[in-house]
């Protein structure tokens, strides 16, 4: 078996530390994110807050409407 120096499992922890403390630092600014969006999605006015209310309106059909000039020759 290979032994390690206490300077390589020193290195080791410190390396695996700093890793440690960005996926940390990672996940809370995911978090935060999230937290911002869905605060967003839920702080979206919808029309009855402004006071609207909602009514169907029917369509109105298109009449056609003969135009003369378009039936004579040029």
């Amino acid at each position: 078996m290979k032994e390690s120096h206490p300077k390589e499992i020193k290195m080791t922890r410190t390396t695996k530390a700093k890793e440690n403390a960005s996926n940390v630092e990672i996940q809370i600014i995911s978090t935060e994110n999230a937290q911002n969006y869905q605060e967003t999605i839920i702080k979206e006015p919808t029309s009855e807050d402004h006071g609207v209310i909602a009514t169907k309106k029917e369509k109105k059909r298109l009449k056609m409407k003969n135009v003369l000039w378009l039936k004579h020759p040029m």
